[in-house]
């Protein structure tokens, strides 16, 4: 399994903003903001969840991981910049295999977005012709898992 977390500071302030497993049976995706219960799930078949709560609702059937060409959005999620008023969890120092920190002093606007998403192994191709490069501030790229993961950070 490979337990990444976005983490965002301002100097002061540490906030956790989202998380993502990737493990044997599919990716997992979750918003650490308080009263919020929710995650995104990407399964080994191919089938995406949407889960509030005890909820789930099927977003749809996609490519099996096994065979996964291409690259495929799993979520945007969109925090302000100004972290006393973010509803995020503090982060605690714990065990994680990989961490995306943010330095929030470094953003010239009043919003962040971050972008999860899955790329097919070798093809940094398919990155270069995105949507997501105005604004791009900040990528990481996680080549533990196959598809690799893709974190993007944009500057709004």
């Amino acid at each position: 399994m490979t337990r990444i977390e976005v983490i965002a500071t301002e100097g002061r302030l540490q906030k956790r903003i989202l998380w993502v497993d990737a493990r044997k049976n599919g990716v997992y995706l979750g918003y650490c903001f308080r009263d919020m219960d929710a995650h995104i799930s990407y399964h080994v078949d191919g089938k995406m969840f949407q889960t509030v709560g005890s909820k789930a609702t099927k977003m749809g059937d996609f490519q099996p991981l096994t065979s996964f060409k291409n690259t495929h959005q799993l979520a945007a999620s969109g925090f302000t910049t100004d972290l006393s008023k973010l509803r995020g969890l503090a982060y605690s120092l714990k065990r994680l295999d990989a961490v995306v920190y943010l330095d929030m002093r470094a953003f010239r606007g009043n919003f962040a977005n971050c972008l999860v998403q899955l790329l097919e192994p070798q093809r940094f191709d398919l990155l270069m012709g995105s949507s997501i490069l105005p604004g791009l501030k900040q990528i990481e790229i996680f080549t533990s898992y196959n598809p690799w993961i893709v974190v993007s950070i944009l500057d709004l």
